[in-house]
């Protein structure tokens, strides 16, 4: 096994350079190479030239063998094309070519540079020395053929070398060897390695430093699951403790436990984001429903044919606290049978007194098993704390989900218990501040540039937290800051109502479009106020994947836009990947474009534009159907970076043309054309995907 400096597991590799393929080629250089073998990873170099200019790269792999010479190894995944001349590129989001450095002369640059920066080390005789490059092409499984004068097949290894690496390797060196090398001892191996790398431990990013806490944090979250095997065989518990000690992941486990064990269980809570993170969780599990209390006592109603007040689509305390639980009791002695061996309460605290009599009639009888898991130290609503006579109190004192700096930093700001902190240290909390909205999204942009451009971190990975809900927040109808797209959580469907009805009933609508939904419960919302209101024309642009490919929906909530609120739409505007997914065709030809487009209109639309169609190199097509007849619609392709939001501008400009008056075929066909004119004339603004030209004017365009 060769020395690998540094030592990192396949998460690190992939959190600081998303490269699978490199994760490969370095599991193969450090299981197969002999012991004596040195290979340095992701070495960077700069140089100055005699003209005072500096030149820098990276190299991803360096090979030190002391019996064979030094190899410079480049690795290049994922799909590439070689022009003419040896030029290397690649394709975009937008299928626009992008040139790359050819790997190979990257090689060359690389090992040129190591050779001259050794001549200068005591004791290192580059002349008796063997210095060699070569390409590595894990994701290629044969040799591609011909790729220039300076790659021939003898220094490129393909996905069958990773095999039996140490003979390819062998081969590459006795390629490069022309004169007899001098054994290197370890000494010089030594000097060479901290010439190179003089710091043989990276210090991780945060992103990785995260990773690595939440593993922690993990392990640790089940050693508090001793608490359920303790008391296992207890069937009236509740479990206090602090924020951070693990109650979620308990109650969590011990509903799965009793659920497994054959007893229909409930797993209920206040709130809705939490219940249906729990949902999430549980989706697979028989024996097993997760619902708010509020809508259990929904549930109960209309099973037993109940019907639900009149107030029930508004924020009515009364409605909440009275006349549902009424409604429940009334249920609850309708539906004899429908009873549960087990329930469980998360964050229980948030439950009113009298609440608990009515979980406590869903049990099967008095020795039902009954579960609670609360933090009297988070009664965010005022509840009484009162608990039912016969639930023994147990206590957890351990918080396992902050660091110890986190953990000492809200301890400032908070009252109460807040147990005893158990996770690594980790890092200074660092604070902002800022006197006014505009000053606020300043800190909030730069900040997200900090943490994902420069420490590592996912866009998932991050959460903004605010003091209220995000209406009345700094970062209210804000989309987008910087160069980073903000998705609002904690809005319930009765916020949206009331905004639906604000713009309705004042300025009314002649088109509706929807974009990015959430959740759920919010397409369900839209889609209720919809029909309720009968917004039509709809289009629907159903925002489900990016164009890397990243789903922004789950499961559920692309469900809840199959059924609640396609089958409303005037028409459809799915990009290819998003036509997959509702679909589910894989789309790689105008006839599987076709059948998407038959199936998305079979739900109820009545009409769909499936875009994005690669189906041409020289054109851009889009597959227009209404329901009978179908239309390819094609466009040169444009080689632009320009293209954020043309699908959203795109659908836009559709429900524009309809508003206006416009056929569906004529609307569709405007507003092709106009964003590719938007595209042809974008301003070009920085270095990424830069806007479209939104000011071209919309006149004159005739099908």
């Amino acid at each position: 096994m060769a020395r690998m400096i540094p030592e990192l597991n396949d998460e690190q590799i992939l959190a600081a350079h998303e490269s699978p393929a490199e994760v490969r080629v370095y599991r193969s250089l450090r299981d197969q190479l002999s012991d004596d073998v040195t290979v340095l990873y992701s070495v960077p170099w700069i140089e100055t030239s005699k003209s005072g200019r500096g030149d820098d790269g990276e190299t991803d792999f360096v090979v030190i063998d002391p019996s064979r010479g030094i190899l410079a190894l480049e690795v290049k995944g994922g799909t590439s094309e070689v022009g003419p001349g040896g030029r290397w590129s690649t394709r975009g989001a937008n299928g626009a070519i992008v040139p790359i450095k050819s790997p190979f002369q990257q090689g060359v640059k690389s090992k040129n540079v190591f050779r001259r920066q050794l001549r200068s080390i005591q004791g290192v005789d580059t002349r008796s020395m063997v210095f060699g490059h070569c390409v590595a092409l894990p994701d290629t499984y044969a040799s591609p053929g011909n790729l220039g004068l300076d790659a021939p097949n003898e220094i490129l290894l393909v996905a069958g070398d990773l095999e039996s690496l140490e003979c390819k390797i062998n081969s590459v060196f006795k390629y490069w060897s022309n004169r007899k090398h001098r054994m290197l001892t370890h000494d010089i191996v030594d000097l060479i390695t901290s010439r190179l790398f003089p710091q043989q431990v990276i210090t991780p990013s945060l992103g990785v430093e995260v990773k690595v806490a939440e593993e922690r944090i993990i392990e640790l979250t089940k050693q508090q699951g001793r608490y359920l095997g303790f008391l296992r065989d207890q069937p009236r518990v509740c479990i206090e403790g602090p924020a951070g000690t693990g109650k979620t992941v308990l109650a969590l486990e011990k509903a799965k436990q009793l659920a497994f064990d054959g007893m229909p269980t409930l797993l209920t809570c206040f709130n809705k984001q939490l219940a249906a993170r729990l949902a999430l969780a549980t989706e697979d599990i028989p024996n097993l429903t997760v619902h708010t209390f509020h809508d259990t006592c929904v549930k109960f109603a209309e099973e037993a044919g109940l019907e639900l007040p009149a107030d029930s689509s508004g924020f009515n305390t009364e409605f909440f606290d009275v006349k549902l639980p009424e409604l429940m009791l009334q249920a609850i002695d309708l539906l004899p049978d429908r009873r549960f061996g087990a329930v469980v309460i998360d964050e229980a605290q948030d439950l009113q007194p009298e609440w608990w009599e009515l979980l406590e009639l869903l049990l099967h009888d008095d020795n039902g098993w009954l579960w609670a898991f609360r933090d009297p130290g988070q009664n965010l609503y005022g509840r009484a704390a009162e608990l039912p006579a016969r639930l023994s109190v147990f206590r957890l004192e351990e918080n396992v989900r902050n660091t110890q700096k986190i953990h000492a930093a809200a301890a400032r700001f908070t009252s109460g218990d807040h147990g005893i902190c158990i996770g690594s240290d980790g890092i200074d909390v660092r604070y902002e501040f800022a006197t006014n909205p505009r000053a606020i999204r300043a800190v909030i942009g730069r900040v997200l540039h900090q943490l994902i451009n420069d420490e590592g971190l996912k866009c998932e990975d991050v959460i903004i937290l605010t003091a209220t809900s995000v209406a009345n927040s700094a970062l209210a109808d804000v989309e987008r800051v910087r160069s980073f797209d903000l998705q609002a959580f904690g809005d319930d469907g009765h916020a949206l109502e009331a905004q639906i009805d604000a713009v309705v009933s004042d300025i009314s609508a002649d088109a509706v479009k929807t974009g990015m939904l959430s959740s759920t419960e919010i397409i369900e919302t839209v889609a209720k106020e919809v029909h309720r209101l009968g917004l039509t024309p709809l289009v629907v642009d159903p925002v489900m994947v990016a164009k890397g490919g990243d789903r922004l929906l789950r499961e559920d909530a692309v469900e809840a836009l199959r059924g609640k609120l396609v089958p409303l739409a005037t028409v459809v505007t799915p990009n290819a990947p998003e036509a997959e997914v509702l679909a589910g065709i894989k789309i790689r030809t105008p006839e599987d474009a076709r059948q998407a487009a038959e199936a998305i209109v079979g739900m109820g639309a009545r009409s769909v534009v499936v875009k994005g169609g690669h189906f041409s190199e020289r054109d851009a097509v889009d597959t227009f159907y209404d329901g009978t007849a179908f239309q390819e619609l094609r466009a040169p392709r444009i080689d632009t970076r320009n293209t954020h939001g043309t699908g959203c501008t795109l659908a836009s400009a559709i429900a524009c043309g309809i508003a206006q008056g416009m056929t569906l075929r004529d609307a569709v066909g405007r507003a092709r054309k106009y964003v590719w004119e938007a595209i042809c004339t974008a301003p070009r603004l920085g270095h990424g995907h830069g806007p479209l030209n939104h000011s071209h004017p919309c006149i004159g365009y005739n099908d």
